[in-house]
């Protein structure tokens, strides 16, 4: 397997899982790559808003009592399992996974991490 050692092919497979997988969705992300893990961080995408709303509730419990936190926490978690399922299936599909050897997909928005992919999950 090839990997990504070379700049200008590493540069190359990017751009294109960039416009594959995020500018057809019209989402802004940061995307990097050292040492096995591929780090993708979502500065914008459609699935965001939610995640935010949620967490505003959780992190507000001098406004809402504990079963309404404790619910939209549970939103919350099943949310990500979605979106990280979501993830999986673009991974899953793309060239760049397996060309790189990825290790590890981390999962940030808006600089804060989310979840990690393992390699057991990736292949």
């Amino acid at each position: 397997m090839e990997n990504l050692t070379d700049q200008s092919t590493a540069s190359e497979y990017l751009k294109e899982f960039i416009e594959d997988f995020f500018a057809s969705k019209l989402s802004t992300v940061e995307i990097s790559y050292s040492q096995n893990i591929f780090i993708i961080d979502h500065k914008d995408a459609l699935f965001i808003p939610p995640l935010e709303e949620y967490e505003k509730v959780i992190n507000s419990p001098d406004k809402f009592d504990s079963s309404t936190i404790a619910t939209h926490q549970m939103m919350l978690e099943s949310y990500i399992e979605r979106v990280k399922f979501g993830h999986l299936q673009m991974l899953h599909t793309s060239l760049l996974t397996r060309i790189a050897q990825i290790k590890t997909v981390e999962v940030r928005i808006k600089g804060k991490f989310y979840f990690t992919i393992t390699e057991q999950e990736l292949y």
